[in-house]
């Protein structure tokens, strides 16, 4: 497969559905131990999830690379980030699933994150927003509109959640040490940070599909973003 060009300066995020077309095409890119862990899924659409995510980032991979994604190797860092062994170009990515969708980001010269919620019904966002948000953050919840309340909430942990992945260090940085705050017109955000030993960060909130909320990190700014479909392919 021949990916689009990934030139410096741009990141590429792609969506993906699992679907039984789309998983078919990629399943059987999937190594020993990833076809290992798609069984043990007790529920079918969680294992298609996977299956359909892992393919897809094995084939857009391999284009980027110009290398079979089924030769590709994966290896995990100290907090569970996944990176590339033993490939000579060097291509950033990161991925994200939730629901029947999932999101894979690529860059070329600067780390990435992405994040994608389905929206679920939570009555408790309210009782939920200090155990996870900042002051600032918990404010624009408690300030939406109420039927608003449940998306602003899952924009704020998009956000929260697609920063810790492009930072590399995950669940072992206090979510309450940076604060996000969504662009209504999904514009690139700075985002106050109050530990400086942290990763100097930018959140780009994305359109997602109905349903969902979806979030873009990355370190430098600015960046061109470029948006696909692998069902387009």
């Amino acid at each position: 497969m021949h990916a689009p060009e990934l030139r410096a300066g741009e990141i590429h995020v792609w969506h993906v559905e699992a679907d039984a077309s789309s998983t078919a095409r990629v399943a059987p890119l999937l190594d020993e131990a990833e076809r290992a862990r798609a069984s043990r899924f007790a529920f079918p659409k969680d294992r298609d999830l996977f299956v359909t995510t892992r393919g897809w980032l094995r084939l857009l991979l391999g284009g980027y690379l110009a290398e079979r994604g089924a030769r590709l190797s994966f290896s995990a860092g100290p907090n569970g980030k996944p990176a590339l062994v033993g490939s000579s170009a060097k291509v950033h990515f990161n991925v994200s699933h939730s629901g029947s969708r999932a999101l894979l980001a690529f860059a070329a010269d600067r780390a990435v994150g992405v994040d994608i919620e389905r929206i679920k019904d939570r009555p408790d966002v309210l009782d939920l927003a200090p155990t996870v948000f900042t002051l600032t953050e918990q404010a624009l919840l408690r300030d939406a509109p109420p039927g608003d309340r449940l998306t602003t909430f899952f924009r704020l942990w998009t956000g929260k959640e697609a920063y810790l992945k492009a930072d590399g260090r995950g669940v072992s940085v206090p979510l309450q040490s940076f604060s996000v705050t969504p662009a209504p017109d999904l514009l690139i955000s700075g985002v106050t940070v109050f530990d400086p030993s942290q990763s100097a960060l930018f959140v780009q909130w994305l359109r997602a599909p109905e349903g969902y909320a979806a979030a873009l990190a990355a370190a430098g700014s600015p960046w061109e973003l470029h948006v696909f479909r692998v069902q387009d392919m």
